[in-house]
């Protein structure tokens, strides 16, 4: 009996144990490209990135905190620690004799949980499947053959002169 006893609360531990979870994030939607604008690279925002695991990113003016976390999260697959923001106030610019003013922008500081690699998002950022409407390039030998296929403006007109004229001596003949 004292065997059992003992056996009994060693599977109780090892049912205690608590499962990890796979970071699981929502589907993304247009919205999301419209609330992450670009991301801002400077050598504080370096330092940063370094240091916090924070990217600095300028987002829409009317973002809230939450709709940028889930914005981010849902465009990385990311857990996001932190979304700090500041209003940025636009500077004055001068170009000769004329004044005017940058546009007033917002910033948001993202802080990323500890065991994400930023390494996966400044690959994303290079590349050209974060834009919501990118095409896919062209080949080469696809870009040619289409410019065989299609006669250029000027050459169809030239094509239909020469047509013309074949035409005219035909009839001539029959007259």
């Amino acid at each position: 009996m004292a065997d059992e006893k003992k056996v009994a609360p060693a599977q109780a531990e090892a049912k205690k144990e608590p499962e990890i979870k796979e970071f699981v994030t929502r589907p993304l939607i247009e919205k999301d490209f419209q609330i992450i604008k670009y991301e801002i690279v400077t050598e504080a925002t370096q330092k940063m990135r370094t240091e916090d695991n924070a990217l600095v990113f300028a987002v829409d003016k009317h973002a809230t905190k939450p709709e940028i976390k889930a914005a981010i999260q849902a465009l990385f697959h990311a857990k996001v620690a932190s979304v700090n923001t500041i209003q940025v106030r636009g500077k004055n610019r001068r170009v000769g004799k004329f004044a005017g003013k940058l546009p007033d922008y917002k910033k948001a500081i993202v802080r990323f949980d500890s065991s994400f690699d930023l390494g996966k998002i400044e690959a994303a950022l290079a590349s050209e499947e974060m834009k919501p409407n990118a095409e896919p390039e062209e080949k080469p030998e696809e870009a040619e053959a289409k410019a065989k296929k299609a006669p250029s403006k000027k050459a169809a007109p030239k094509a239909e002169k020469k047509a013309a004229e074949k035409k005219e001596p035909a009839a001539e003949e029959a007259k």
